[in-house]
């Protein structure tokens, strides 16, 4: 996973079915933006149809987003395809992050990219900047009892009910306000309670979900909020799937084929 390359594709003025995509991707890539995940591997994390998932990926190939190579063993039998996410790191490459081939972002060219209406999620760098951007003493003045009630959140969502607020936990905690407003606090704990891993689904069968590992730094925090965000983007694009198949179901125009 690159936290650089997922954090960048939360900003692109994207419909949510071609993010979920490319976030999907990010989720698999390095460094360099470099992955060759199995169409099966993007259907499974997307929730998308094999056909949604293939269309999307030409899409944006086409708008400049995403590069594939084909790849082939020494036999001739096609491996996986190399994929490469582009333009999204950088702005000096000739093509604008904010939409630079054109993927639809409401209802038009694509019968399956409906409207998003309030549903977008893309604030997630500018609300990470805000909340720098708060000084100290401002947080202090808004945020009277923050700490407790983080810790509380976290022990509700996370199912410690018995967990203690020792000096450690405080200090994390009280560590990460500094950078971070209670609601972006908050939903890197509902993305730690979502990720399975982190909730006992690894080889050790163990949880992975303490406040102190949660605001540690934030390279933690941030890997966190960006699963929640994942989710409801997730959530978002069957949503916009479900209204669309009832609309061409309505209409008679529907091919459960697409």
């Amino acid at each position: 996973m690159s936290i650089k390359y997922m954090s960048k594709v939360w900003e692109l003025d994207l419909e949510s079915t071609a993010k979920m995509v490319l976030l999907a991707l990010a989720d698999h890539c390095d460094g360099e933006g470099m992955c060759y995940p199995k169409i099966s591997t993007l259907t499974t994390k997307t929730n998308l149809s094999r056909n949604t998932v293939i269309k999307k990926l030409k899409q944006l190939q086409e708008c400049n987003y995403l590069v594939k190579t084909s790849q082939y063993y020494e036999n001739g039998a096609q491996r996986q395809n190399l994929y490469q996410i582009m333009n999204v790191c950088s702005l000096d490459e000739g093509v604008s992050s904010r939409n630079p081939g054109g993927i639809v972002t409401g209802r038009g060219e694509y019968p399956c990219d409906t409207p998003n209406k309030n549903h977008h999620i893309n604030h997630h760098k500018e609300t990470k900047e805000k909340d720098r951007e708060m000084s100290n003493s401002q947080k202090a003045r808004t945020q009277p009892g923050a700490v407790e009630r983080i810790f509380e959140f976290w022990k509700e969502h996370c199912k410690h009910p018995y967990s203690g607020l020792d000096d450690g936990r405080r200090k994390k905690i009280k560590s990460m306000l500094k950078l971070y407003t209670e609601q972006r606090l908050m939903n890197a704990i509902r993305g730690a309670a979502l990720s399975e891993f982190h909730q006992g689904d690894n080889d050790r069968n163990k949880k992975f979900d303490d406040i102190s590992l949660i605001c540690r730094d934030a390279n933690h925090v941030d890997e966190f909020i960006i699963i929640y965000e994942r989710h409801q983007l997730m959530l978002v694009a069957r949503q916009d799937q479900r209204e669309w198949r009832e609309r061409e179901i309505a209409q008679g125009t529907y091919n459960n084929g697409i």
